[in-house]
């Protein structure tokens, strides 16, 4: 299930505990799938105040992302 944020740059966000896969639609950006997310990462995601900057100062660096394709 999608959850919707209140983010200036995050349209959507997607969460599989089983493949600790997170993946983050941007409004502008497309859609990007982090790989081996731990379940506690997302969980700080949900409560920080500010999820754009806790994407860029954890998400980012630390784990891998592959940006999807549209068609």
């Amino acid at each position: 299930m999608d959850k919707v944020l209140q983010s200036g740059s995050i349209r959507s966000i997607r969460y599989d505990s089983f493949k600790q896969e997170l993946e983050i639609q941007f409004y502008y950006g497309g859609t990007h799938r982090y790989q081996k997310v731990p379940p506690l990462i997302y969980s700080e995601l949900l409560q920080s105040l500010s999820q754009d900057s806790y994407i860029e100062k954890t998400i980012k660096p630390h784990y891998q992302a592959v940006k999807m394709i549209t068609v």
